[in-house]
């Protein structure tokens, strides 16, 4: 068996922005990661898009580190009623309020000065990875939606 090795990624030189944003009325959090490269220019970004229970900072920090370290800006947030984010009741699932808050999510990325508004690609997890077809649906103009293990028919499920 081979030993699998996870790159040293503690030396990625990145910023991160905290920021709010407006989805269903609810105010939403929001985490912008810089790479050093953003300073000077507009550079392209990530928006991800959790899944069933997923918060900033949960299971992301390594996807995070290498798309910042290829030059990406990457958007975390929290939906509505999860995390930082404000809304009643708590931890509540809807998923079309879901596809609403990321849609306010992607619009509060593309209005960050840091972001090249027109390369944007989604990212989306388990859940997560449903809305993102959705949402690239939607938005003909980004560069691409990758899916990392999606749920793609709930009733199936």
């Amino acid at each position: 068996m081979v030993a699998r090795q996870n790159p040293d990624l503690l030396d990625v030189k990145a910023s991160a922005i905290k920021s709010v944003f407006v989805a269903d009325g609810d105010t939403c959090s929001a985490t912008l990661h810089l790479p050093e490269s953003a300073s000077a220019k507009p550079v392209p970004a990530i928006l991800m898009v959790g899944g069933w229970g997923s918060v900033q900072y949960a299971l992301t920090h390594s996807f995070v580190n290498r798309f910042v370290a290829a030059g990406y800006a990457v958007m975390e947030f929290d939906f509505p009623c999860w995390g930082l984010s404000g809304g009643w009741p708590r931890q509540d699932i809807n998923p079309w309020r879901r596809v609403r808050a990321a849609n306010a999510a992607l619009a509060h990325l593309k209005s960050q000065q840091q972001v090249d508004a027109h390369r944007i690609v989604l990212w989306g997890t388990s859940f997560g990875g449903g809305h993102v077809v959705d949402l690239a649906t939607q938005h003909p103009d980004l560069h691409g939606a990758i899916l990392h293990v999606p749920m793609l028919d709930g009733v199936a499920a």
